[in-house]
């Protein structure tokens, strides 16, 4: 979110962005969804009980002729609706529309319910009036409805309650006091929806800034890992990272009781190379390389880092010294192939490593082996090899010939 978004949106809920809106629908749905079924059927047995009162209300003789109509209208027409509506609101398309169908559920209790009042005579009218009082304010605010779905559903009850009341037979005071009472009561259960969905709106959109802040925190967790345990040249892990891995490499060789071989690589007079091509081809010729190294650790437990400088370092997990050597001895290949010209080294007219290799046995017993207590030891090794690599004329490996092994119990 932006500084504007963060500071305004809470505060004026009722704007939402475009990106907001499905996701906000979808959240009102899934907050209000069950309570929306339940409250439907609550409604839809309140409906049928009310009809009961249809028989006391219109049991005298003078009323019976009201009777008939009033009941085909209640159990014949609006509670078939009602019944056809509550199995809807159990089928996969409430997630989408459960508010026009609460909406138009509402509408049709409402319109039944006016229907009444202009059927029923003047003795028992306001019965009717009052409940439908009574259902369009419970049907506004206790149905959870939001404010578009509400107004429209209003709307049309009040095209019905206008057009009825100055179509039927109704005297003036009673006119203007059902309309008063009714416009009443509407704009209460509008302003109670709009009062509720800008607060469901103010919670969601709190939620929504507190998971981008989560995100956005995470990511920035995630870069500021990568930057501490990767070099930034290269791409390639750094020497914190390797440590870390290689100390668990290392207790795991110890436990599963397997090699490891540890190869220390160096650029031939690199000092010479940037001095004479400069830095930048000096980032190029390091970026070059890593690219291939990170080639020869494709295996579980294999590592490849940039140790310092020009120097690089590979791990080789379950690999023994002759082995080793044999990759050691493809790695300058693969580097000589490059072709990164350097007229200024003594090895040959191109880019060349030297490489030292040491590897342990993690082993009960070996006639004859070096027996070494930690795994900085077993870089020494390397790093000696990789000193009399350069000795001998650089662009070769140098292998520890040695057998080591390592202590069981070392770490």
């Amino acid at each position: 979110m932006d500084k504007l978004e963060t500071v305004v949106l809470p505060q004026t809920p009722f704007f939402l962005e475009k990106r907001h809106r499905a996701a906000f629908s979808e959240y009102y749905g899934q907050t209000y969804q069950r309570y929306f079924r339940a409250m439907m059927i609550l409604a839809t047995m309140l409906f049928i009980l009310f009809g009961g009162l249809d028989f006391l209300i219109l049991d005298h003789p003078s009323l019976q002729p009201y009777r008939e109509p009033i009941l085909d209208l209640r159990f014949l027409f609006a509670l078939p609706v009602l019944l056809c509506l509550n199995v809807l609101a159990f089928t996969p398309l409430t997630k989408v529309y459960h508010q026009w169908i609460g909406g138009f559920y509402v509408l049709v209790i409402e319109v039944s319910l006016w229907v009444m009042v202009m059927i029923a005579p003047d003795s028992v009218r306001h019965i009717y009036f009052t409940g439908l009082l009574m259902t369009q304010l419970a049907g506004l605010i206790v149905s959870r409805l939001r404010i578009l779905p509400a107004f429209i559903a209003s709307f049309i009850l009040s095209i019905f309650v206008f057009y009825g009341s100055f179509s039927a037979d109704f005297d003036p005071l009673t006119r203007v006091t059902q309309l008063f009472f009714f416009v009443s009561v509407v704009l209460l259960g509008l302003v109670a929806c709009l009062s509720n969905e800008m607060h469901v709106r103010t919670h969601f959109l709190k939620m929504r800034r507190l998971k981008e802040d989560k995100d956005k925190l995470r990511k920035d967790n995630d870069s500021l890992h990568y930057l501490a345990d990767n070099d930034s040249l290269t791409g390639l892990p750094n020497r914190r990272y390797f440590d870390e891995n290689f100390t668990q490499e290392w207790r795991r060789a110890i436990r599963n009781r397997y090699s490891l071989a540890v190869c220390m690589i160096d650029i031939d007079h690199f000092k010479q190379f940037n001095d004479h091509y400069g830095h930048r081809q000096g980032d190029l010729c390091l970026t070059r390389i890593g690219a291939v190294l990170s080639g020869f650790a494709q295996r579980p437990g294999d590592l490849v880092a940039r140790y310092g400088g020009e120097e690089f370092i590979l791990l080789l997990s379950g690999v023994e010294s002759n082995k080793a050597r044999r990759i050691a001895e493809k790695i300058c290949r693969a580097v000589e192939a490059l072709q990164l010209k350097h007229e200024y080294s003594s090895a040959k007219p191109v880019v060349t490593v030297s490489i030292g290799v040491a590897s342990i046995r993690a082993r009960d017993s070996e006639p004859g082996a070096v027996e070494i207590k930690d795994r900085f030891q077993l870089i020494e090794r390397a790093d000696r090899q990789l000193y009399r690599a350069k000795k001998l004329g650089k662009n070769r490996v140098s292998c520890d010939s040695t057998v080591a092994k390592v202590q069981l119990c070392g770490s």
